[in-house]
């Protein structure tokens, strides 16, 4: 349902991580749904715009029950030689969870995808203008690139080769150039 409401507003969807599944044998184990996801998942890629599974975290416990009465943290009862707060039991069992996500869920591979979005975007936002210029193939400079972009971005159009030089000449100018070419086009200094 998440990523439905996203997709509804054009906002791209990395994947998804799957969480609370118990590690045993019933219907809804870990391993008879990771299976069916992942098949659906691998069924329906091209469709959902290329988002991906990345990864399935098992029930920790501990958590799910941290909370609840019974709990010798919510009871005030003591443990070993110490009392343990509530924060105490929710910290220890953070560490638990932060462990188990660490070794159930691809996270260089959430950011490569997400990496492989953003520059999808740039280049979506950079199509126009670099074929409303003539330029199929060619690689503008960072200057140009972001001028290009931020033109993009304001709605104003494109810039035309000479301002792009003055742009790449303007960015290693010293104070002094800057003034004397505002003094030369008519600024007044105070």
């Amino acid at each position: 349902l998440n990523a439905t409401y996203f997709r509804s507003r054009k906002l791209p969807v990395l994947g998804a991580i799957f969480n609370r599944f118990p590690d045993d044998d019933s219907y809804y184990s870990l391993k008879n749904c990771k299976a069916a996801i992942s098949n659906y998942f691998q069924k329906m890629e091209s469709s959902m715009g290329g988002e991906k599974v990345f990864g399935f975290i098992p029930e920790v416990e501990g958590i799910a029950n941290s909370r609840k009465a019974g709990n010798g943290a919510a009871n005030g009862q003591e443990e070993g030689p110490q009392k343990k707060s509530e924060l105490d039991w929710a910290m220890e069992h953070a560490d638990v969870f932060i462990n188990s996500f660490a070794e159930n869920v691809d996270v260089s591979g959430m950011l490569r995808r997400a990496e492989a979005l953003r520059q999808s975007h740039i280049e979506t936002l950079m199509a126009p203008m670099m074929h409303k210029n003539g330029n199929h193939g060619n690689v503008p400079s960072i200057a140009t690139k972001k001028a290009r972009l931020d033109n993009a971005l304001s709605g104003t159009a494109s810039m035309n080769s000479k301002t792009e030089q003055q742009l790449d000449i303007s960015i290693s100018r010293t104070r002094e150039q800057i003034e004397q070419d505002a003094q030369t086009h008519g600024a007044a200094g105070g």
